[in-house]
């Protein structure tokens, strides 16, 4: 019988209600494996600055230092900008993904222009700077950000969905975006909720990033393909 992955999903915003619901949403996209929900203990609730990000990447480092330790088969930075990432690969042998690397790749594979949507100008340049990084930025046509302080827009669930909605369908107006990544980790739930609304393919980075950190995990069955199941879109 082949084991079940056991990947934890670490989030470098410290809103340990948001971890739950990453880990959910994982969970429900990956039939055969388990995300254990972790949030790292330092920091602020929601990462909105470099420097924030900064200090979101020193913790995801003492954090999977531990959950390295206890075993994990992978650890997914449920983060957009994939704070510590880097750094945590080079200290450690369990598989790290990031889910602004795997939504990059899958925006990739799909082919033509896409767009990131996301709520926090203040990182819109490291976002850029990311895509490029990992070597997928020649198709980013733009990075839309919402309107309002991100603290606010991210309070009320249905003013999230509804200002991510209008500034996916700019991007697909004014910069002929072919695919939509949402930047957020915390942006996930929201994501799910406008994916059916849109003319063109949404990629949601947490489910990305558990398809992406299972295929890493090494576990496979005896007919040499992955343990996972991806399930059926919905």
């Amino acid at each position: 019988m082949t084991p079940t992955p056991r990947i934890a999903l670490l989030n470098p915003n410290t809103n340990a209600e948001t971890t739950r619901v990453m880990a959910r949403i994982a969970s429900d996209a990956v039939e055969d494996a388990f995300f254990d929900a972790r949030t790292v203990p330092f920091g602020p609730p929601i990462i909105t600055t470099e420097a924030g990000l900064h200090r979101a990447g020193e913790q995801v480092v003492s954090s999977g230092k531990i959950l390295h330790r206890e075993g994990f088969d992978g650890i997914l930075v449920a983060g957009f900008g994939d704070p510590g990432l880097h750094c945590l690969r080079e200290i450690i042998s369990t598989p790290v993904t990031g889910i602004a690397e795997a939504a990059f790749a899958e925006a990739t594979q799909h082919g033509g222009k896409y767009s990131v949507v996301t709520t926090t100008p203040d990182l819109k340049a490291s976002i850029h700077d990311t895509a490029s990084r990992y070597g997928y930025g020649e198709n980013l046509v733009s990075v839309r950000i919402t309107p309002g302080a991100p603290e606010v827009v991210m309070a009320e669930p249905e003013r999230l969905a509804q200002a991510l909605h209008s500034a996916c369908l700019e991007s697909i107006r004014l910069d002929r975006a072919e695919i939509i990544i949402i930047g957020g980790g915390p942006l996930a739930l929201a994501a799910e909720t406008i994916a059916s609304e849109l003319p063109v393919s949404l990629i949601n980075p947490v489910i990305a990033g558990a398809k992406l950190a299972c295929a890493r995990a090494g576990i496979v069955r005896s007919d040499g393909q992955t343990a996972y199941t991806p399930r059926a879109s919905r």
